[in-house]
C-alpha cells in the first residue's frame, strides 16, 4: 500500500480523507445519493483524481476522461489487473465480462 500510495501522489487528491479510514465517512453522509455527491467532487477536484489506500482498500485513481476510460478497458487492459475481491464482487452483476475478466 505505500508504494501505491507514493505513485498516487502524482495525482489530485481529494482533502479530508483519512488514513485510517478514507473517504469512509463523507460516503456514509451521502450514501441516499452517491452518484451525486462523487460527481460533485469530480467536479471539484477534475476529471482525474486519486483515492490513496487505507485500512479497508487499495488506492485507484478514478477518472472520467473518456481517453483514460479507452486506456484502461481497451488499448492498455494487461497492465490493469482487477484483484480477486473485485471480481467477486462485480460477477453477480456483469458475469464473465470486460469489467471481471484480467487478460
Amino acid at each position: 500500500k505505500i508504494r501505491i500510495r507514493v505513485a498516487l501522489r502524482r495525482t489530485k487528491q481529494r482533502k479530508g480523507n483519512t488514513l485510517l479510514f478514507g473517504e469512509l465517512f463523507e460516503a456514509f453522509k451521502h450514501v441516499g445519493r452517491f452518484y451525486d455527491w462523487k460527481t460533485s467532487v469530480l467536479d471539484e477536484y477534475g476529471p482525474t483524481m486519486a483515492c490513496p489506500p487505507n485500512v479497508f482498500m487499495d488506492g485507484f485513481v478514478l477518472s472520467i476522461l473518456p481517453e483514460n476510460v479507452e486506456h484502461i478497458l481497451a488499448t492498455n487492459f494487461n497492465n490493469y489487473i482487477k484483484p480477486p475481491r473485485i471480481i467477486r464482487s462485480l460477477s453477480p452483476v456483469f458475469g464473465r465480462s470486460i469489467f471481471t475478466l484480467n487478460h
